[in-house]
This record gives C-alpha cells, structure tokens and sequence, in this order.
C-alpha cells in the first residue's frame, strides 16, 4: 500500500487540500540545544543538516504508517488509516515509521 502511494505520486503532483509539511523545527531545535552539551550540539547540528535530504518532497507519504495505524478487511487486504499527516517527503520517512523497535537499542517500541 504504501508502495503504491509512493510510486504513483514520484515527481507528479496529487491535490491536497492540507498536506503536512515535514520540518526540522528550529525552535524546538534550540529548546534542546540549551539542555546538551556543546559537544553534542554540534553533533545535532551536524544530524540535522545531513537530515535535510528527507524533507525534500519526493513524493507523496502517510507521515504516519505507524505499526496502531494499519488494520486488515475481511478479505484480508491491508488497510492503512489516520492520514492527518499525508504530504510530501521522503518516503524513508514512512519506511522509519512502519519498522516496529526501529532506533530503540532495547525494543521497547516493537510491540506499541
């Protein structure tokens, strides 16, 4: 499904009415960076920048394919729900999302 979204919507346009836009925000950027060391701060920055690539609007994403928003028909099909956050990015955005525990050294995220 997700597949389907991203491919059919790579480098064209589908009209939404509201879509997300997918940021780094700087404010909240600068609340964290008060409570890190300066070390570390620079290696936010460093992240960030290099995150910028995921922003670029690729093609159209969920924003939230998380493991809760997924559910199955009774013929089986997959369905996908909560579209509060469709827009344009980079579909490694959904893929991050979709992957249960992905990031969490103690897998305390696989099972939400």
């Amino acid at each position: 499904m997700l597949y389907q979204l991203h491919s059919n919507s790579w480098d064209s346009c589908i009209n939404l009415k509201n879509p997300y836009h997918f940021f780094w925000e700087e404010e909240t950027m600068g609340r964290v960076q008060q409570f890190l060391p300066l070390e570390l701060t620079d290696i936010l920055s460093f992240l960030q920048e290099q995150a910028k690539v995921l922003f670029r609007p690729l093609c159209c994403i969920s924003g939230d394919p998380n493991p809760t928003n997924w559910g199955v028909r009774n013929n089986g099909d997959l369905v996908l729900f909560d579209f509060e956050r469709i827009g344009y990015g980079n579909p490694a955005i959904d893929l991050a999302i979709t992957m249960p525990g992905f990031g969490s050294q103690d897998g305390s995220l696989e099972y939400l």
